[in-house]
């Protein structure tokens, strides 16, 4: 695991009841998804963890969607080193493609800017093909739609964050998070995996990670981007990240991640239940891994999670 542990608590000492969270691990056993593993921390202090066999704490664990939250990161990473912009066009950072295939960049493609493809609203209708041929895929797919004004869930274009990361740094996104945020917050690299498409590009929902790598990301939002008092990412792309961008026909949709419908909370998500949640009135950051059937499954888990978590009264 990361060279440097997590400071243990008891709940107690951060004003949480054992017997209370006992009850919620109770619940969330019998909810009707398969529980894997969980950590949950307040006040940066790790307060309970545990995992179901064959699950480990070092278990490798695929995290479907979720991987879309590290993308978006490496994206704050980019804009807060300067070589990257959420206002910045997309025909420009893809400029030869746009002129190889002769593309109308004066319509809705010559919007569409990398904050519609953090916030699932680049104004296509038809979801682009990802793999080998991403970029020729999604920038030939007709952007009927004014960008930035109805969101449709879009994993090719969190995919081509990751290529814009790789265009503007000239690294991986994998290596560029790595040196700029997954070695300072501490991430065990060795149980990290990303996958790749044939010529090098790592996929969004291509990350496979222990609990904790996912939980320490989540206290990095918490913080709005600071690490033991070293920021990491810019304070105010972090802002903008965790709060609603735009209407999902839920409780909102940031950057890559969702807006919870707690005060101030806000989730990564991946398929069946990989999630990590961050409530800021409540200061604590809580990391899940199960096997769940969406959406009812989530649903059980969310109710659960809001009458000992997120609606309760914390001091």
């Amino acid at each position: 695991m990361s060279n440097v542990s997590l400071p243990r608590a008891t709940p107690e000492s951060v004003g949480i009841s054992s017997r209370k969270l006992l009850k919620m691990v109770q619940a969330l056993e019998k909810s009707g998804t398969e529980m894997h593993g969980l950590m949950l921390c307040r006040h940066d202090k790790l307060i309970l963890d545990g995992w179901w066999a064959p699950y480990t704490s070092q278990t490798v664990h695929i995290c479907h969607s979720f991987g879309k939250s590290y993308v978006a990161t490496a994206v704050g990473a980019a804009c807060t080193q300067g070589v990257l912009s959420v206002e910045d066009r997309i025909v420009d950072l893809f400029p030869e493609e746009v002129e190889r295939w002769g593309l109308d960049a004066s319509g809705n493609l010559g919007k569409l800017r990398v904050k519609h493809l953090l916030t699932m609203s680049n104004g296509m209708s038809v979801h682009a093909l990802a793999g080998e041929k991403l970029v020729e895929n999604y920038l030939t797919t007709p952007v009927d739609q004014e960008p930035g004004t109805k969101f449709m869930y879009n994993t090719a274009g969190s995919c081509m964050l990751a290529e814009i990361v790789r265009r503007v740094t000239g690294k991986s996104v994998l290596e560029y998070l790595t040196e700029r945020v997954l070695k300072p917050i501490g991430c065990d690299l060795e149980h990290f995996r990303w996958m790749t498409f044939p010529g090098g590009l790592h996929p969004a929902p291509g990350v496979a990670s222990c609990t904790e790598n996912n939980l320490r990301l989540g206290m990095l939002y918490l913080h709005n981007g600071v690490w033991n008092g070293h920021r990491l990412i810019d304070g105010q792309w972090m802002k903008d990240a965790t709060v609603k961008q735009i209407d999902n026909g839920q409780d909102g949709y940031g950057y890559q991640l969702w807006i919870y419908h707690a005060p101030d909370t806000f989730r990564f998500s991946g398929g069946h239940g990989q999630d990590c949640f961050m409530s800021r009135p409540h200061d604590l950051t809580l990391a899940i891994h199960q096997a769940a059937s969406e959406p009812h499954d989530m649903d059980r888990n969310f109710d659960i999670l809001d009458q000992y978590l997120f609606f309760a009264q914390h001091p």
